[in-house]
């Protein structure tokens, strides 16, 4: 199983925000009310703070709540002097949706991964001369020798930026992999300083890892939503997602400084 497949897996299973997580945790509480008098009582605290959690993180303002924790530091370049000299664009790949019947199989970028190429795109209008790097390896789920990074560059290029200057970095599979691979690569062409681009949930992290390598990112962040999504006050499951990757993401600093990744 590859680093990315592991790395997802984890993420589905063992990590507050998602279904699956929300199913075990159900199984295991109403398990626990069968057992004995004091695991009943266990029992119906977990299962109370498990409901009361998954309600206030699917709410637009326990999602928000958990990503300004993790954003709060950095905000999106909105002029060409707040690019303070960048020569380069770095896009950070995300997941891919797969659609397959009848022989037939098509790919593309998940709507995380949108939201990224949209800020990449707007970056370089502000400077036509950059050059664009996606990084990401394959995806996890289709069957297709195309990388993320690849399919970030074909919607990069509809969006106008030119192909001759986008480069793909189409091996790594994680944050940490992203900053080791390109290192080489950025300096081969002469890039000092770039423009670092990912979601806002996932900024922390990547800025810390890149500077930890040596390199000299400028964040970036694109946004969280569509400009489509409507803000409900109740509970919907894109805000679950937004907390979940969210949740990730404060999981993922806490093994990265363990790791001595940032």
């Amino acid at each position: 199983m590859s680093l990315s497949a592991l790395s997802d897996f984890f993420r589905r299973w063992f990590f507050p925000g998602s279904i699956e997580f929300l199913f075990v945790g159900l199984a295991v509480g109403v398990a626990m009310l069968w057992g004995r008098e004091r695991l009943t009582r266990l029992g119906k605290v977990w299962l109370t703070a498990l409901v009361v959690t998954y309600l206030g993180i699917s709410t637009p303002q326990g999602a928000d709540l958990l990503v300004w924790g993790l954003s709060r530091e950095f905000a999106p370049i909105e002029s060409l002097q707040d690019t303070d000299g960048a020569t380069a664009i770095v896009v950070l790949a995300a997941d891919s949706n797969t659609v397959a019947a009848h022989g037939h199989e098509i790919e593309q970028i998940s709507g995380v991964g949108a939201l990224r190429v949209f800020e990449a795109a707007r970056l370089h209008a502000l400077i036509p001369q950059a050059l664009v790097f996606t990084s990401g390896g394959p995806s996890n789920y289709g069957s297709k020798a195309q990388s993320l990074a690849a399919l970030l560059s074909q919607e990069l290029a509809a969006l106008g930026v030119p192909r001759d200057q986008i480069i793909v970095e189409a091996r790594s599979g994680n944050t940490y992999q992203h900053a080791v691979r390109l290192a080489p690569l950025l300096r081969k062409h002469g890039v000092r300083r770039f423009l670092l681009v990912t979601s806002p949930t996932h900024i922390r992290r990547a800025t810390m890892t890149f500077r930890t390598q040596g390199l000299d990112p400028i964040p970036s962040p694109g946004t969280m939503r569509s400009s489509r999504d409507t803000r409900e006050w109740g509970p919907q499951l894109r805000h679950l997602r937004i907390s979940q990757q969210a949740i990730y993401d404060y999981i993922g600093l806490g093994y990265y400084w363990a790791k001595g990744w940032i």
